[in-house]
C-alpha cells in the first residue's frame, strides 16, 4: 500500500476514533457502551493540512465535552487535536522526529496538538514514544506494494 492508500483508509470518523482510544488516550472513556461510536460521532478531521508551511496528513478535532445523551455529557481530559502523520517505512527517525517538532512550533504547551506517527516499521517506535510522539502500527497488509511511492 502507497501513502496515498493508506492515509485515505484512515479517513473515517470510526477509523480514527479507534486510533485515539486504541492508543490510550481518554481511558476513562473506555467503559463506556458505545465509546468509539460516541468518539467518531464527534470528532472532525482535515486532510492534507497545511501547519506552518508543512503539510499534515490528517488533523483531528475533539470537542472539550461529547454528549452521551440528553441528560449527561462526558467532559473530555487530554488532547483536542491530534496531527497524524504516515510515515510507512520510517526509514529516518530522526527526519521524522525534526519533522513532527516543525510541525508543533507554533503552538504553546497548553494548545500543543499530540503527535500520532502511522507506520508499519517495527523498528525505532520506542525512540519515538520516548520523544513524546505516539506511533501507531499499520496492520501487516499495509505494507508497501511492489513499485508503489511515498
Amino acid at each position: 500500500m502507497d501513502k496515498q492508500t493508506a492515509v485515505l483508509s484512515y479517513a473515517n470518523e470510526a477509523k480514527l476514533a479507534k486510533v485515539i482510544l486504541d492508543l490510550g488516550f481518554f481511558k476513562q472513556a473506555k467503559s463506556l457502551p458505545n465509546c468509539e461510536e460516541l468518539f467518531a460521532k464527534n470528532l472532525t478531521f482535515k486532510l492534507a493540512e497545511v501547519i506552518g508551511g508543512h503539510v499534515v496528513d490528517i488533523v483531528v478535532h475533539l470537542p472539550w465535552k461529547i454528549e452521551l445523551n440528553e441528560h449527561s455529557t462526558l467532559e473530555l481530559h487530554g488532547p483536542r487535536k491530534f496531527f497524524m502523520v504516515f510515515d510507512l517505512e520510517l526509514k529516518d527517525i530522526l527526519k521524522a522526529i525534526r519533522y513532527i517538532r516543525l510541525l508543533l512550533a507554533p503552538y504553546s504547551d497548553r494548545s500543543k496538538p499530540h503527535p500520532i506517527l502511522f507506520t508499519c516499521a517495527d523498528r525505532g517506535t520506542e525512540i519515538l514514544e520516548k520523544q513524546g510522539i505516539k506511533a501507531y502500527h499499520l496492520p501487516a497488509d499495509s505494507s508497501r506494494e511492489k513499485g508503489a511511492t511515498e
